[in-house]
């Protein structure tokens, strides 16, 4: 299934992912160029609600990204190093020694993989990083498979994709956190700062409730996907002006966390 991610359509990895999870998961193995704290918080959460008995422990964990240009965050390296039942490899540990993170060749590839415990694996192949804009808002496509016939081809795509990466150290990640910290002037991460909050696009861009053949009288619940609610309850949803608009004999809506 192809996924098209951008601005007027977002949450589409982030979902994307989601699903691959919805039937429980015994291991995931993620490469991503880059990733960041609150991608990696946002994965972590999935995959707690996904394990069985809410137990992350249970998921074997195989996270590879690389140190180039000082786009990934070093909290994001120790949060996976110190997650329970968890692998870190990092590739451009070769840059270190010059004290300058700009490789000949970037390591960039971003490519997910979810074993279940059924014994079924699915992918996405995306050009999305770990990253909470890569997940949520920035323009992506990704190929997304739920189940695929065998591991065995999959498995020796995965070990030619992460060759180049070496397992993470205690000294490799403190001599990267000290050049990061350094340069970071120099390099900005725009990638990695907050997501903003949704546009309202043209009527146009929107099909009405009517001219899509649903009628909300007709049912009723409403799901909404969101990854955490405000206030100071932590019960308030924020939509967007205009979103919450409904006609046709809609008296209400209620909200469940779950």
């Amino acid at each position: 299934m192809l996924i098209i991610q951008n601005e007027f359509s977002p949450g589409g990895i982030q979902n994307g992912l989601f699903d691959l999870m919805r039937n429980g998961v015994a291991s995931i193995r993620i490469c991503s160029a880059y990733m960041s704290m609150s991608g990696s918080e946002l994965l972590f959460d999935a995959i707690e609600r996904s394990a069985a008995d809410n137990d992350h422990e249970r998921v074997t964990k195989t996270i590879v990204t690389s140190l180039d240009f000082g786009l990934t965050q070093p909290e994001a390296l120790r949060f996976w190093k110190d997650a329970a039942n968890s692998r870190v490899l990092v590739a451009g540990t070769s840059l270190l020694p010059g004290r300058r993170l700009i490789p000949q060749t970037a390591f960039h590839t971003k490519f997910y993989l979810f074993d279940r415990p059924n014994g079924t694996t699915g992918s996405l192949i995306s050009s999305a990083n770990l990253t909470n804009r890569g997940l949520t808002v920035n323009s992506e496509v990704a190929w997304l498979q739920m189940n695929h016939a065998g591991a065995a081809e999959l498995n020796v795509a995965w070990e030619a994709v992460i060759r180049p990466a070496v397992p993470l150290t205690d000294e490799i990640l403190d001599a990267y956190s000290a050049i990061r910290d350094r340069i970071a002037a120099a390099h900005p991460t725009e990638e990695l700062e907050p997501v903003p909050a949704p546009p309202v696009g043209p009527p146009a861009l929107y099909t009405p409730f009517g001219d899509a053949g649903i009628n909300p009288g007709a049912y009723d619940q409403m799901w909404i996907q969101s990854r955490g609610l405000q206030g100071g309850a932590r019960t308030q949803l924020e939509l967007p002006r205009g979103t919450p608009l409904f006609r046709g004999g809609v008296s209400g809506l209620r909200f469940r966390k779950s």
